[in-house]
């Protein structure tokens, strides 16, 4: 199985966060690719959620399991993440998840996804939500494999 997360926004190679992603991106056992895109228009908040789910969307492989991180989302524990990970990667060649920008996600985004999952009810940017996803990957790896880096 791949991994694929599409966010909006870019995160700064030198920022404590992307090393973080990076450590953890690197213990993962499953390709994982990251792929960042914005759009730098002057847009109404409505519109831009539209335009950078559309641009997320189309830039998805088609088939894959599509998962939108949003705060009004099914929150799941470590343990049901891992097992929704677990029957994903027995049917999909891909796993996508969305990361929205500053507005988040438009209807059709969450519409679209297979998954709507939220990791917190509080709100977070997106340079925070991707080494937390990430490091969520590498804890349902570790669930799966039965290693004891998940210690609840």
């Amino acid at each position: 199985m791949d991994v694929r997360i599409f966010c909006i926004g870019k995160l700064k190679t030198s920022a404590p966060e992307a090393a973080l992603e990076s450590a953890y991106k690197t213990k993962v056992r499953w390709p994982v690719q990251v792929t960042e895109k914005q759009i730098k228009k002057d847009l109404p908040p409505e519109v831009l959620k539209q335009e950078e789910s559309q641009l997320l969307l189309s830039s998805c492989p088609e088939g894959a399991y599509k998962v939108a991180l949003d705060e009004r989302g099914e929150m799941l524990s470590s343990t049901q993440f891992a097992d929704l990970i677990q029957k994903v990667q027995e049917h999909y060649a891909t796993l996508a998840f969305f990361i929205g920008g500053a507005y988040g996600h438009s209807p059709k985004m969450r519409e679209s996804a297979d998954k709507v999952w939220a990791l917190s009810r509080l709100t977070f940017p997106h340079f925070m939500v991707r080494p937390v996803l990430m490091e969520q990957l590498y804890r349902a790896q570790t669930l799966l494999d039965g290693h004891p880096y998940h210690k609840v």
